[in-house]
C-alpha cells in the first residue's frame, strides 16, 4: 500500500514541532521551520510505500533545517557580538562563554550527521523529540531491544568522536 504525504503528516506534526523547539529554542521560530519542512517534503515525495521511512524523512528534514537555522543565526549573533564590543575590551555580555557553547553545539551536531542512520534517528528521536522507546520502535519499525541497542551505540561512537576534541581544547 502506498501513503501520501499528507495522510501521515497530522501523526508527526507534533514531534516534529517538538524536535525544532528543542533545537532552535524559539517557538515561532520553530512554527516557521516545521511548516518549512512540511512544505518541502510535500514537494518532494508524492507517495512512498513504506509509513515509518517517511516518518523518519520528515523528521529528519524537519531536524536538518532546525540545525541550519541554529547554525546561521549562531554566526550571526558571534558576528554582532564581535562587532559590538567595546573599545576597550569590556562588554556586558561575555561573548568568548556565548561562542564557546555555541561551538560546542556545532560541534555536537556535526558529530550526530555521522552517525549510522539509525543511531542518528534513534538519538534525534530520543533526546530532540524525547521519544519513549515504544515511540521509537513504532516509528523506526524496529523492536525496543534494537532502539535502546542503537542508542548505546550511537552514544559510544558519539563519546569516542568527541572527547579528543574537549581534551584537546583544555591542554
Amino acid at each position: 500500500m502506498a501513503y501520501e504525504v499528507h495522510e501521515i503528516i497530522p501523526e508527526v506534526l507534533d514531534t516534529a514541532f517538538r524536535l525544532i523547539v528543542r533545537i532552535v529554542g524559539d517557538r515561532d521560530e520553530a512554527r516557521d521551520l516545521t511548516q518549512e519542512a512540511i512544505l518541502k517534503v510535500m514537494t518532494g515525495h508524492g507517495r512512498l510505500r513504506d509509513k515509518s521511512r517517511m516518518k523518519a524523512y520528515i523528521y529528519r528534514t524537519a531536524v536538518n533545517l532546525a540545525l541550519n537555522a541554529r547554525r546561521n543565526r549562531t554566526r550571526r549573533r558571534t558576528k554582532l557580538l564581535a562587532a559590538s564590543q567595546a573599545p576597550g575590551g569590556a562588554t556586558a555580555r561575555r561573548p568568548d562563554v556565548e561562542f564557546e557553547s555555541a561551538e560546542q553545539s556545532l560541534l555536537l551536531a556535526e558529530a550526530v550527521s555521522t552517525l549510522a542512520r539509525k543511531q542518528r534517528e534513534v538519538v534525534l528521536l530520543r533526546f530532540y523529540g524525547q521519544a519513549t522507546f515504544s515511540e521509537i520502535s513504532g516509528v523506526l519499525k524496529i523492536s525496543e531491544g534494537s532502539a535502546k541497542v542503537h542508542l548505546v551505540r550511537a552514544l559510544r561512537n558519539l563519546k569516542k568522536r568527541l572527547v579528543p576534541l574537549l581534551k584537546e581544547e583544555y591542554r
